[in-house]
């Protein structure tokens, strides 16, 4: 089955498998970052949780409630489904690198916007950065192994 927006055509089963690839490599990237906090006291994982920065919706932020879990997940599955579709355009959705330099470097940008939040790690805190850089990096890894063992696509012309 097929959905159509403006001209272009979304498989839903493509759809949901990207949906389940979003959950799966969020919660390997949170896990990773817990696991990081749990051995070395480095605290990057309540960064994914905390969105107390961004206007009208950060006063419902709650780091240790469903609200911050619900947080990471939509922008886990949100990050997926977008990313897969704009490489897609280009022909590179299948390709490894655009996902890993996409989370990884758009994860080590965001560090430094969560220093709005006082829940934040101190924004000089180096190994928190680089600890919060490679859990996303991890991430970037399994969304795009996921996506070239799992998503088959065919292109009518």
């Amino acid at each position: 089955m097929y959905i159509s927006l403006s001209g272009s055509c979304l498989d839903v089963k493509s759809v949901i498998k990207l949906i389940i690839i979003g959950v799966v490599a969020g919660t390997v990237l949170a896990e990773s970052l817990r696991l990081l906090h749990v051995t070395t006291g480095i605290n990057g994982y309540n960064l994914l949780f905390n969105f107390d920065y961004i206007p009208l919706i950060g006063k419902y932020s709650n780091t240790t409630g469903w609200t911050g879990m619900s947080f990471h997940y939509f922008t886990c599955i949100g990050s997926v489904l977008v990313s897969y579709y704009i490489f897609k355009k280009y022909g590179w959705e299948k390709d490894l690198l655009p996902y890993v330099s996409l989370f990884f470097i758009g994860s080590l940008m965001l560090y430094f916007l969560t220093g709005l939040s006082p829940e934040a790690p101190d924004w000089n805190d180096w190994y928190a950065w680089i600890g919060f850089g490679s859990a996303h990096l991890l991430f970037g890894i399994v969304v795009g192994k996921l996506i070239q063992e799992t998503i088959d696509e065919f292109v009518f012309a």
